[in-house]
């Protein structure tokens, strides 16, 4: 069992960690991330895109070195600034996560004092769709009507899931500002 800490590329402030064998398959790996993220992860897992959050050093790159020193993504940049896969590599779902690098030992572990200053690795970008973002709860979205003299709108709960939207026990409540109204 490795635990592989990933975050969501794109958004900052998320890392969260997952516990899988190191014989399982990327594919396997991207069905845990859904399962164990349900409420930010609103797509099929087959949606999902892994990369190896894994990139050359910063010396290699200013020398132009043709070494292959790599250093992973640390917590704290994933924390401070949403990640793009930009010069990461995409991982593919019939890959074993041993043959990808993701194997004990080579996982960039560090003590506790670095832990503590979250400057522990992140092993996984995981990209979401666009529009698995924004997916809603049901596949349709109604029409929502509303009397553009109230200040208050109301979209239901199970239209406003997956929204990125705060939804709480009675929905999304809006409110227009006066100036807005007709």
């Amino acid at each position: 069992m490795v635990k592989l800490f990933c975050a969501i590329a794109g958004v900052a402030g998320i890392v969260f960690s997952v516990k899988i064998d190191e014989g399982n398959t990327v594919a396997k790996l991207k069905k845990k991330i859904k399962k164990e993220n349900k409420r930010r992860v609103k797509c099929d897992a087959l949606d999902l895109q892994l990369f190896l959050a894994k990139r050359k050093t910063k010396e290699s790159v200013k020398e132009e070195m043709d070494d292959d020193k790599e250093e992973w993504l640390t917590q704290l940049e994933a924390l401070e600034g949403g990640i793009g896969t930009s010069g990461y590599k995409k991982l593919c779902p019939g890959a074993q996560l041993r043959d990808v690098g993701l194997v004990s030992g080579e996982l960039g572990e560090v003590g506790r004092e670095e832990r503590i200053a979250r400057k522990g690795p992140v092993h996984i970008l995981v990209k979401v769709p666009g529009p698995c973002a924004w997916k809603l709860a049901n596949a349709k979205c109604p029409l929502l009507a509303f009397d553009p003299k109230s200040p208050i709108i109301r979209i239901p709960k199970a239209y406003a899931e997956g929204s990125g939207l705060y939804v709480g026990g009675d929905g999304v409540v809006l409110y227009l500002r006066k100036e807005v109204r007709a």
